[in-house]
């Protein structure tokens, strides 16, 4: 995975926003928008991914863990750039714990539905 290649920098913060959510289903949780800027070579880069994986909402222990749960334009920020294509970065280079669950249900019925249906194959 070429995204293990990725090089840790620091940047700045140019926005931050959080919002909470309260979901009957899946319980509490927070929506984080982040703008932060940081320079590679010289040139500047601006962008607002959080992490690789689309997220929508964290839960406040792991946005604590992370640093991410508390910050104000100007505070540092770690992040992760593509040395390829600088302009590529996010400021987790982590599988959040739910795109993590996801991934394991999907990839487990897929396989299912295939040794159920490979039985049937030489019958066709």
């Amino acid at each position: 995975m070429a995204k293990l290649f990725w090089v840790r920098k620091n940047g700045k913060v140019l926005a931050y926003d959080i919002e909470e959510e309260n979901d009957t289903e899946w319980g509490l949780s927070y929506h984080i928008e982040v703008v932060y800027q940081y320079t590679v070579d010289g040139e500047k880069y601006q962008n607002d991914r959080i992490q690789f994986t689309d997220g929508s909402g964290y839960e406040l222990a792991y946005l604590k863990r992370y640093g991410l749960y508390d910050l104000a334009k100007e505070d540092d920020i770690e992040l992760w750039y593509n040395p390829k294509s600088p302009s590529e970065s996010v400021v987790l280079n982590k599988i959040s714990p739910g795109s993590l669950l996801t991934t394991v249900v999907c990839l487990s019925l897929a396989l299912g539905t295939l040794l159920y249906a490979y039985p049937r194959w030489d019958n066709l």
